[in-house]
């Protein structure tokens, strides 16, 4: 599942990911380094949509970057649309 955000993320707009294993019934966060915004913090993997990007594509490819899978951006799912 994906959230798209027309939320202001530094200028742009951004997506994220929460991913569910149905298997162990657990999310996968990512624990943010004490060079963040929010050291130490967890949270969803996702980032800013870039130009050209909708907001699925741009979910697969931060996905790719941070966890380093491959999503078919047509396989997830939108479950949150925020709009600042």
């Amino acid at each position: 599942m994906f959230i798209e955000s027309e939320y202001k993320f530094q200028g742009n707009r951004a997506s994220g990911a929460l991913i569910f294993d149905r298997k162990s019934k657990t999310f996968l966060l990512q624990k943010r380094s004490a060079n963040s915004s929010e050291p130490h913090t967890w949270g969803i993997f996702g980032g800013g949509v870039e130009s050209g990007e909708d907001f699925s594509l741009s979910t697969a490819r931060e996905l790719d970057e941070e966890i380093g899978e491959s999503i078919n951006p047509n396989k997830l799912i939108p479950v949150y649309t925020f709009i600042d």
